[in-house]
């Protein structure tokens, strides 16, 4: 099991990581999961992973999210993490789909449409994460 201090140096390391410190705290992303390092008044390591939703809005990364970045290292955590919503944004997007003639929208026919884009968009997204982690 990695630790954060072991975490945070594979981080660093990653080619994919792209560095976004902010004064006093650094912080690194990686496919929507940041990971914040700073020191605390005590001169402390503090470490903190959060994920992206929607654009520019960050939460605390779930904890089962942080046991696979615990337990498979950074670069493998987080393709698999990114795998786990790419999939779950597929499943959404599909009964998006399904249930599209209980919406009350005013264009089905672009409703649908659109909907089957993002489709394409996340089972190509997909497929792209599964070919990184040379899964079938």
């Amino acid at each position: 099991m990695h630790s954060y201090k072991e975490l945070w140096r594979q981080a660093k390391a990653d080619s994919n990581s792209a560095c976004l410190d902010n004064g006093e705290t650094q912080a690194l992303i990686s496919w929507g999961i940041k990971f914040e390092h700073w020191k605390n008044d005590d001169g402390d390591d503090r470490y903190e992973l959060i994920v992206a939703y929607d654009g520019d809005f960050y939460k605390k990364l779930p904890t089962n999210y942080e046991e696979i970045l615990r337990n498979k290292g950074w670069r493998r955590g987080v393709l698999y993490i990114a795998l786990d919503r790419s999939i779950n944004k597929v499943k959404k997007i599909q009964d998006r789909i399904d249930n599209a003639d209980q919406e009350k929208k005013i264009d089905l026919k672009k409703y649908i449409e659109s909907s089957r884009r993002a489709l394409e968009s996340a089972l190509t997204k997909t497929q792209s994460i599964k070919v990184k982690l040379n899964i079938k």
